[in-house]
């Protein structure tokens, strides 16, 4: 009954080892060359989707902060346009009836007045009515306006510092993509390659316990007494279990590989992919926790993005309070005017024409917007400077449980170094101790045992090992020396 337990916990143990979420559900992809992790990391930037995107959001940003800076520069517009009136325009002159007081030679009325006298006459000079023409029916007007606005409160600047917090916003987030891109990869090749080294090791087990078994069928039909029926089905029944067990973990290595394949963007075909490491590397760490808690403020793509949120979240309140001062604009225009006639407002004065002239718009009432768009903005500035404070707690923690796990991780290998020797050294031991009939079958399947779980919790611990580096890479967001 205890062996049977052993059987059980190691079959358990080996199972339990390669976690689902280690793998994706994906079909299997080859291919034909060996990979180690740099090269996979190389292989899934150059054909990732999401990494193409990202590069056209900063393009998109670009973009947007150019036009944010045209507000700085003159908008210079042409106009031509073509008109046919139904009739020329006219003035009607009104009749004007106006009364003059003349003076008139005193000598016209009386021949013997002294020279130069003159002799006052009230007269009355009528206007009749008269239709002026203006202009002809057909004009052709060409024109060029200029509008350069020389001052608008900040609110010129502000767009100009938001649209250039998007262009570091976007090259962020395609960082981002990056690191967790790098991330993924780097996640499912340690499983990959745990897999693969589980199923040798399994492999190695089973053909132990095949010749264990043989050695077993040999002494029972030998009939010495020492070794019963009961010990040969028994190591039967063992060899079934880790056979269902390596069949099980064939099938993980497979689906491993094609997981690692699938997030490299590699193409299916007929061969499958290789890994080129042959163990998990293992190397302590030197940096303390705060050291790697400062490279994460300085470099974690979240706290970066949240301190541009910040930023940008000063710029909107300056926008909104821009509303609260005047706009002055210097304005200018050139006009030219075709038409035949040549009278009335025709002239080749009114034709050509230029004007220059400077506005200035000045806010008085808006019903209180602007008032309450400056108490939003202020409100969303607040609430993000809480929400950095909940976030500096948070990648805190995230990075003390990783940081822990390491330590863990580096113990247990440590400590399951020695182990697997000591397990080696008592399975040989109790294999020749079983051929001179020194021990009983209880006691060989034991030291398999051991050894094998030995072994598997070795991996496990350099497994983890390697994944706390990754996902201490993540949280830090940058690759450093640890």
């Amino acid at each position: 009954m205890k062996t049977t337990k052993n059987a059980f916990s190691f079959c358990f143990f080996l199972f339990v080892l390669l976690q689902p979420s280690i793998y994706a559900d994906t079909t299997e992809i080859n291919t034909p060359k060996a990979f180690d992790l740099q090269q996979c990391i190389e292989v899934a930037l150059k054909n990732n989707h999401q990494r193409k995107i990202s590069k056209l959001s900063i393009e998109m940003a670009e973009a947007q902060y150019k036009q944010a800076l045209s507000a700085f520069y003159p908008q210079i517009n042409a106009g031509f346009s073509a008109v046919r009136m139904d009739e020329p325009h006219n003035f009607l002159f009104p009749e004007e009836v106006s009364q003059y007081q003349i003076q008139l030679p005193a000598q016209l009325m009386n021949p013997s007045a002294p020279p130069g006298a003159k002799i006052p006459m009230d007269t009355t000079v009528v206007v009749p009515e008269k239709n002026v023409k203006l202009l002809d029916r057909d004009t052709l007007l060409s024109r060029a306006e200029m509008t350069w606005p020389i001052y608008m409160g900040g609110y010129r600047r502000a767009l100009a510092q938001r649209a250039d917090i998007g262009i570091q916003s976007a090259k962020i987030y395609a960082n981002r993509t990056d690191i967790q891109l790098i991330h993924d990869v780097s996640q499912k090749y340690y499983g990959a390659l745990l897999s693969r080294i589980l199923e040798k090791e399994c492999k190695t087990v089973l053909d132990r316990f095949n010749v264990v078994m043989q050695l077993t069928e040999m002494l029972y039909k030998k009939s010495t007494g020492k070794i019963k029926k009961t010990d040969f089905l028994r190591m039967q029944l063992y060899v079934s279990f880790i056979q269902s067990t390596y069949a099980d973990l064939c099938y993980r290595n497979t689906i491993a590989h094609a997981a690692l394949a699938n997030d490299m963007g590699m193409d299916n075909n007929d061969t499958p992919l290789k890994i080129a490491d042959i163990k998990i590397p293992f190397k302590p760490v030197n940096n303390s926790y705060d050291q790697m808690l400062t490279n994460t403020y300085s470099f974690n793509p979240d706290w970066k993005l949240l301190e541009l949120g910040l930023k940008e979240a000063e710029s909107k309140i300056a926008e909104a309070q821009s509303a609260h001062f005047p706009v002055i604009a210097l304005t200018g225009q050139l006009l030219h005017m075709d038409n035949e006639y040549d009278k009335g407002i025709a002239t080749p004065e009114n034709k050509d024409q230029w004007q220059l002239g400077i506005h200035i718009n000045i806010p008085l009432f808006k019903g209180f917007r602007t008032q309450n768009e400056v108490r939003w903005a202020k409100a969303r500035l607040k609430k993000l400077k809480e929400h950095k404070h909940l976030l500096e707690k948070g990648l805190a923690l995230k990075l003390k449980d990783v940081f822990l796990k390491m330590k863990r991780a580096e113990q247990q290998v440590n400590i399951m170094k020695k182990g697997i020797k000591t397990a080696a050294s008592y399975r040989k031991l109790s294999i020749a101790s079983f051929q001179e009939g020194l021990l009983d079958a209880d006691e060989v399947i034991e030291s398999q045992f051991i050894e094998s779980l030995s072994l598997a919790q070795y991996y496990k611990a350099c497994f983890d090992h390697a994944l706390s580096l990754v996902s201490m890479h993540h949280i830090i967001g940058k690759h450093i020396n640890l």
